[in-house]
């Protein structure tokens, strides 16, 4: 609980910051092996906190250049694909829903330190997604899909959903 405290303060902090940032510096990084993607963790980190701090704009370069560098983390670092066909229904194919979707699975990952399994990576994605998504300030309204999930999140039965 006082790790999320310290997370959620460190997130606070860092989105004062967060329309003075500059992600250009992430097209330097490369992604091509596993040394290389294990380096890049607190680059990842702090586009994460970006992506989940600022709200929503489809226009904002430095969230596209977050969001691309996330996304090319995620696909080099799991060699299972995390967005399964039950999360392609949630998201409803959207490519802003599918784009928090991995920004918290990245985060909650290297949060956790690799130990959470899928599952639990899953949900708790799936959780921030619908918590950003439930900020009015975001800009993005929960889908029917997402209310849907809220609810089995609710019920504690959105494992079982998951995995049917």
């Amino acid at each position: 609980m006082m790790k999320h405290l310290m997370i959620t303060m460190i997130a606070l902090l860092m989105a004062s910051g967060v329309y003075s940032q500059d992600f250009s510096y992430l097209n330097e990084i490369e992604l091509n092996n596993m040394d290389q993607l294990q380096n890049a963790e607190d680059d990842v980190l702090e586009c994460c906190y970006y992506l989940v701090a600022a709200r929503y704009n489809k226009n904002d370069d430095q969230r596209i250049l977050a969001t691309d560098f996330v996304t090319k983390w995620v696909g080099g670092m799991f060699t299972e694909p995390i967005v399964s066909d039950k999360i392609k229904e949630v998201t409803e194919e959207r490519q802003e829903l599918t784009d928090l979707y991995f920004a918290y699975y990245a985060l909650r990952y290297i949060e956790n330190e690799g130990e959470m399994n899928t599952d639990e990576l899953v949900q708790k994605a799936l959780k921030g997604v619908i918590d950003f998504c439930e900020n009015p300030v975001n800009k993005i309204k929960l889908t029917k899909e997402l209310k849907n999930v809220k609810e089995l999140i609710d019920a504690g039965t959105l494992s079982a959903y998951l995995q049917e």
